[in-house]
């Protein structure tokens, strides 16, 4: 089972992607029984026991056999009569799955990174729009699953690396292919020079200069990814294109969003918040624009800090999103996000997963799984979850050290996740405490020192227990506490190391 999929006639289970299909489409299975369905596939041929199965899906929840009966049901209704007697009742002992041999490992999918093109002109606008059109062609070439396609963090990071030509990003980025080239915006008109080059030889694949005013503008995140897939010999008949809006003036509203989201600083994100509100404006149908606007409405009141008011209004815009554009992945992923600070795991988790089967090639959604599995108390699968995300992004934004250090502590290797939250370029008072915590676990007191002090250097009246307790996501109280027993840990050996 090294390639983690599985198969049973026509269905496949893909245990590292978390999904199913059945010849190549999405089979949709509600997230209890596919958690069972998950559990049996680990131990192929194995009778698993009733309580094992128990006790893995539902922890800390009393439920009984009767749950369990309806998973068991709702997973041999998807398996159809082909493959439904591969799912065995083994009397009194519990229940074994019989899959075929693994699945083949499927074909190496070329890996390709799209760089930041170099402005000829325009200033810090014209900036963020060239850069948030480069992120949603990005987006628009990851729904052809026969690429993998690097994040767009990792791509800019990689070309801001000093001393690196294209065949020294291609290498960075594990990437066979990268695109450049240039953009010029003057007025409501822009000129881009692209090329797609092949790292291995240099080669120059594909190459083309396109004009654009108004509206043309609008067919660029559908046009370019197309252009691409053909060079490389690739089928174009997947990839349907993204829901975007009629309206060229709200799309570059939502274009430099897109890019100031990125950039991780309040004052970016309110003028992101700005931007999409006036896309809307414009435009009240602009599924993304809600989308958007749904994370900007937490991340501005600091994601685990904001209001109960800030998540009603990012429910609203995200479930909006959704409405308006219910196969699109990245609203599925959001409206499954926002549920995540509104304590609806269910429909957290089965919202991601619907996006993860409508586009598994995006980093974002599969980084949401991995953060609703840490907060539904499954550090080992989040992490499963990180490293899938990762391969997309491999130059990972900062909030997968935070959760992968979370994760780490969850599963009691405080070393580990010391470092991988101490690796952050920048720590706010939340982090620095949480690292004390960590010491405090790990029994280093002058780790529990250092942070605090320079936690109570930024804000002395800093009530560590309670900002904990409002912040942090977990649907077990076990975790919750196991957070809590660290701060309170590091807090009285900080107060006798004072003493």
């Amino acid at each position: 089972m090294e390639t983690g999929l599985l198969s049973f006639g026509p269905l496949t289970l893909d245990l590292r992607a978390g999904h199913l299909t059945r010849d190549g489409q999405a089979v949709s299975l509600r997230s209890k029984a596919f958690a069972v369905l998950d559990q049996l596939a680990r131990r192929p041929g194995e009778v698993v026991s009733k309580d094992a199965l128990m006790a893995a899906v539902w922890p800390d929840v009393t439920v009984t056999e009767d749950s369990l009966t309806q998973a068991i049901r709702d997973i041999r209704r998807v398996l159809g009569p082909e493959a439904r007697d591969r799912l065995r009742t083994v009397a009194r002992r519990g229940y074994a799955l019989h899959p075929d041999a693994a699945a083949p490992a499927p074909p190496k999918r070329p890996r390709i990174a799209l760089l930041p093109l170099q402005r000829r002109s325009g200033g810090t606008e014209a900036s963020d729009l060239i850069d948030g059109l480069i992120e949603e062609i990005t987006i628009g070439l990851s729904r052809f699953r026969s690429l993998a396609v690097i994040a767009r963090h990792s791509a800019f990071a990689a070309a801001d690396e000093p001393g690196l030509d294209l065949p020294g990003i291609g290498a960075r980025l594990g990437a066979d292919y990268v695109m450049d080239g240039t953009a010029h915006l003057a007025g409501d008109q822009l000129r881009l020079s692209i090329s797609l080059n092949d790292v291995a030889t240099g080669e120059v694949i594909w190459a083309e200069s396109l004009t654009c005013v108004g509206h043309r503008l609008l067919t660029l995140q559908d046009l370019v990814p197309r252009r691409i897939v053909q060079s490389l010999a690739l089928s174009a008949a997947e990839g349907a294109r993204r829901q975007q809006t009629s309206n060229p003036t709200a799309f570059a509203h939502y274009a430099r969003a897109v890019s100031l989201q990125r950039q991780l600083t309040t004052e970016q994100e309110r003028r992101a918040h700005d931007y999409l509100l006036a896309a809307l404006r414009l435009d009240p149908d602009f599924a993304l624009a809600h989308c958007l606007l749904a994370r900007a409405e937490i991340a501005l009141e600091g994601f685990g800090l904001s209001s109960r008011a800030a998540r009603l209004r990012a429910r609203e815009h995200a479930a909006r999103a959704v409405e308006l554009a219910p196969d699109e992945a990245q609203c599925l992923s959001m409206l499954g996000f926002v549920h995540c600070y509104l304590e609806d795991w269910q429909a957290a988790e089965t919202l991601i997963r619907r996006a993860i089967a409508a586009n598994p090639c995006l980093s974002d959604c599969l980084a949401d799984m991995a953060f609703v599995c840490l907060c539904r108390g499954r550090p080992a699968e989040s992490l499963t979850w990180l490293d899938r995300a990762e391969e997309i992004n491999p130059l990972k934004p900062p909030a997968h050290d935070v959760l992968r250090s979370e994760a780490l502590f969850a599963q009691g290797h405080f070393d580990a996740a010391a470092r991988a939250l101490a690796s952050l370029p920048q720590l706010g008072i939340r982090q620095l405490v949480r690292l004390a915590a960590i010491h405090a676990c790990a029994g280093d007191s002058e780790g529990v020192r250092r942070h605090l002090d320079r936690a109570f250097a930024l804000d002395p009246a800093w009530d560590c227990v309670a900002a904990a307790e409002r912040s942090y996501l977990f649907e077990h109280d076990r975790d919750r506490q196991h957070l809590l027993g660290a701060i309170r840990a590091a807090l009285r050996l900080y107060a006798g190391d004072a003493v």
